[in-house]
């Protein structure tokens, strides 16, 4: 079974083989869910079928983070919208989605002690070739860090994962 798809309303079409007394058509046959559906096309060439047709191809799922529903990430069939692109909300995989949460929560942990960046400088590293290192200086209101927390917390946002 070939599956098409309209190039103009995205519908999905299942290309038919029917032979009869009348001249041959090329027939495409409405396909939903898995079955036939009551809408048929009819075209006498390729080319006109290819004018209006594609091949089908299955839509890529991905996660992205959702706060409307209780798990924060959740998957989602077909391409991202444009805006969950540039902003990054858009994962392969749902653990991708779930450390993208961890590293919110903790950037909204270290806004809620105070810490802001304050300046950053380049460390330049002279080896076989020259490559740098970018050096951020922060501040934060609550400089304590007896437990740990916020060194847990820069790491979650900015520690070495690679």
């Amino acid at each position: 079974m070939k599956l098409l798809q309209n190039k103009s309303t995205r519908e999905i079409g299942c290309l038919v083989c029917s032979f009869g007394k009348t001249p041959e058509k090329i027939t495409v046959v409405e396909y939903i869910d898995g079955r036939r559906g009551s809408k048929v096309w009819y075209y006498n060439s390729l080319a006109e079928l290819n004018e209006e047709w594609e091949d089908y191809k299955e839509p890529k799922t991905h996660w992205m983070i959702d706060t409307s529903v209780l798990e924060p990430v959740r998957e989602i069939a077909g391409m991202p919208y444009e805006i969950d692109k540039e902003i990054g909300n858009w994962f392969d995989t749902k653990e991708e989605a779930e450390r993208a949460v961890e590293k919110l929560k903790a950037w909204k942990r270290l806004k809620d002690k105070g810490f802001r960046p304050k300046m950053w400088e380049w460390e330049y590293i002279y080896d076989d070739n020259i490559s740098g290192e970018l050096i951020i200086k922060a501040h934060i209101d609550d400089a304590t860090d007896s437990d740990g927390k916020y060194t847990k917390d820069l790491d979650i946002c900015f520690g070495g994962e690679e």
